[in-house]
């Protein structure tokens, strides 16, 4: 296998190559990066409504829990009540 020489004007081109191949990967890189920072901005951006509607869940499910303790209280009024009128009624 015959190896070549390395002239000036062959290392100029392969220099040349090199650079441009460099240019083209920090071209993709920045776009990448720019990419990346968009989507960032928009993961971010849901993250920040899906906090709004947790918010608005939490104050639903309070309200629930508050009715379901009147509820509960009218049932165990309503069953002492019950028990008041039979005790009453059997005396």
């Amino acid at each position: 296998m015959e190896r070549g020489t390395w002239t000036d004007p062959r290392l100029d081109d392969k220099m040349a190559s090199i650079d441009n191949e460099f240019s083209t990967f920090r071209e993709e890189m920045r776009e990448m990066r720019m990419e990346m920072r968009a989507e960032f901005r928009q993961l971010r951006s849901e993250m920040q409504d899906g906090r709004g509607e947790i918010a608005a869940l939490r104050s639903d499910f309070n309200d629930l829990q508050g009715r379901l303790i009147q509820i509960g209280f009218g049932l165990v009024g309503a069953q002492l009540m019950s028990t008041a009128a039979i005790v009453v009624a059997l005396a």
